[in-house]
């Protein structure tokens, strides 16, 4: 009696299969975050899709918002920094030194020197916008504890701001202290004594590709001399010099 238990038991518990167990990766893909996942990922699958069926149907377009938004991206790339800003006044400022002060461009001169003393002073700020970069002047240092300096009722107004841009960094470049700097060494009061004639060089009036033509021909004609001129040139060598008293 006991055995034909033992056996049913037996026979019964084969005939159970456990259930298959889930794994965990589907475990995950099945709850919440996993299906905003899946559903996140469609949406810019369609979104790829989009763009690019859009850019094949209309690649004019396409083109022009690639090469805007490379433009953009190359933009905010070479945006140049406040080090670099530095850097562009100190030479502008070393190549002016080396130069007498009747040799400068008062232009340049008083451009450099303005900077300069916002530098020593402490009022000059740098603002990053992205694509570009702003050197602005303020009327105090930050350092400065006068109530005019910490009163916020007293502080420029933004309607100002364009009076107080120095420079527009933009490309890698300084474009405002690079222009003023173009002919640093170029002083127009120099030629204010000049007659108006002569303040204007024309093309017409340089004559430096003839010179140097002139010059090439003085050295690549040989010249020959006969023996006539050689016979004359031995016979002055010869004569003894005579000294007139």
């Amino acid at each position: 009696m006991a055995a034909r238990v033992v056996r049913r038991a037996l026979s019964l518990g084969a005939g159970v299969r456990p259930a298959a167990s889930v794994s965990r990766w589907q475990r995950l893909l099945n709850s919440r975050i996993g299906v905003w996942c899946k559903s996140l990922l469609s949406d810019y699958t369609d979104a790829c899709k989009d763009v690019v069926v859009g850019a094949w149907e209309r690649p004019l377009r396409a083109a022009i918002y690639t090469a805007v938004l490379a433009g953009a991206v190359v933009s905010a790339r070479t945006a140049p920094d406040e080090h670099s800003f530095q850097v562009a006044l100190l030479e502008a400022s070393g190549e002016l030194l080396l130069l007498s002060p009747s040799e400068r461009s008062p232009t340049t001169d008083c451009h450099v020197q303005a900077l300069l003393k916002h530098r020593e002073g402490g009022t000059l700020r740098f603002s990053n916008l992205l694509f570009c970069s702003v050197v602005y002047s303020s009327p105090y240092a930050p350092e400065c504890q006068l109530y005019a300096a910490q009163c916020k009722n007293l502080k420029p107004r933004w309607v100002d701001f364009p009076s107080r841009v120095l420079d527009v960094g933009f490309g890698g470049r300084w474009w405002m202290l690079h222009k003023k700097a173009h002919d640093y060494d170029i002083n127009d009061g120099e030629f204010e004594q000049l007659s108006p004639a002569q303040r204007i060089v024309l093309h017409e009036d340089l004559h430096s590709q003839r010179n140097e033509q002139l010059h090439e021909l003085r050295y690549r004609q040989p010249v020959t001399l006969t023996d006539e001129q050689v016979r004359q040139a031995e016979q002055v060598r010869q004569e003894p010099l005579s000294v007139k008293v």
